[in-house]
């Protein structure tokens, strides 16, 4: 009797591979990994960025430059007073990211958060669905929607996922920072990620009181 033939008698139902024949090693190993957090989900390079970013004071002030950021208005008068002459667009949205780690607790705990979040995306969607690319204004939009449901209605927890509303928001903006740090422009359909409303020029701009 031959060795595998031997294993075939003492475990029942493991078959003896013909040659050729595919074999459990050709489809990967083994590895459960139901509920558990998917680490390999989280953006690294955007991540990267906003770990060594500086953060805003607090959660508001990060969701007010998110707005001058949605309305390409990072430069005007009373934005360039608080912030410096000039703040390129990948690093507004690194500090905003930033800010929302701090909201969280420390670092670390807020890439688990983040992390966490994906793993739920994951599943409700597919991993990485967000990297077929959304629309800039559908990320801030729900980015927004997490930070108000936060800051405004007090919520810690997520109705639907039971995570920190600020960790969605924290997703939503590094979708964002990784879609500019990648140089993603379009959708599969060829139309722009990057459906910002037009920058307002000076002298559209109107008087005091016409908004």
């Amino acid at each position: 009797m031959s060795s595998m033939e031997m294993l075939h008698e003492l475990t029942p139902g493991v078959g003896v591979a013909s040659p050729g024949a595919a074999t459990h090693a050709d489809a990967g190993g083994v590895k459960h990994d139901a509920g558990k957090t998917a680490w390999h989900l989280v953006p690294w390079d955007a991540m990267r960025c906003a770990r060594v970013a500086e953060p805003y004071a607090d959660e508001d002030d990060a969701f007010a430059v998110l707005v001058h950021w949605f309305t390409r208005s990072l430069d005007d008068a009373p934005h360039r007073a608080s912030l410096g002459q000039h703040l390129p667009e990948r690093v507004a949205l690194a500090r905003v990211a930033r800010t929302l780690f701090v909201a969280l607790g420390d670092d670390l705990v807020a890439v688990r958060a983040v992390a966490d979040v994906l793993t739920v995306g994951a599943a409700k969607y597919a991993p990485r669905n967000w990297e077929r690319g959304i629309a800039y204004s559908r990320l801030f939009s729900a980015a927004y929607r997490h930070y108000y449901a936060s800051r405004v209605d007090g919520l810690e927890a997520d109705p639907e996922t039971g995570l920190h509303p600020l960790a969605h928001a924290a997703c939503e903006v590094l979708f964002l920072l990784a879609f500019e740090l990648r140089g993603v422009a379009a959708l599969g359909d060829g139309s722009p990620l990057d459906d910002r409303p037009a920058s307002l020029q000076p002298d559209a701009a109107p008087e005091r009181g016409g908004l």
